[in-house]
């Protein structure tokens, strides 16, 4: 849960894509002003960097990638979150995001998050950890033959 987690081995410097050793050296992580506070990240900003999700799996125009890219940019300390959540397609990009993430049951998601946020707050007492819930139950029409909303 720090820059640490994404540094690569130096022996594969070489053969690692751009866009990695930018998000590295340059991205939203740790990345703080002359005067030591947090560099504000806006959406304006987000073609910038390719973020937190490089390639993903996602249909060609998901909004469910958008959504994620606009969660992941409005978090105050992407180093220090952890996303929980439950089992869906929109999983698929997460689970490439270089914030850890926990599958939870469609049911427990909350409780899970509960847990694991008193866990880390006896883990780190001195040091404030976020938990993300992303949920939900996906679209609100049936697209198939024969199913009425």
């Amino acid at each position: 849960m720090s820059l640490e987690t994404l540094r690569p081995s130096p022996a594969f410097k070489d053969v690692l894509p751009v866009e990695y050793k930018d998000l590295v050296e340059h991205g939203p992580y740790n990345n703080r002003k002359g005067d030591g506070s947090k560099q504000t990240i806006k959406v304006t900003d987000m073609g910038k960097f390719k973020e937190f999700i490089e390639e993903h799996p996602m249909c060609a125009g998901c909004a469910m990638t958008l959504f994620i890219r606009l969660a992941y940019i409005g978090m105050p300390n992407p180093e220090h979150t952890i996303v929980v959540g439950t089992a869906g397609c929109g999983r698929l990009a997460i689970s490439q995001a270089s914030v850890p993430f926990i599958y939870g049951n469609y049911g427990d998601t909350n409780a899970v998050a509960s847990g694991l946020k008193r866990g880390l707050e006896v883990r780190f007492p001195n040091q404030k950890k976020d938990v993300v819930v992303m949920a939900g139950t996906g679209p609100k029409r049936y697209w198939f033959p024969g199913h009425d909303a």
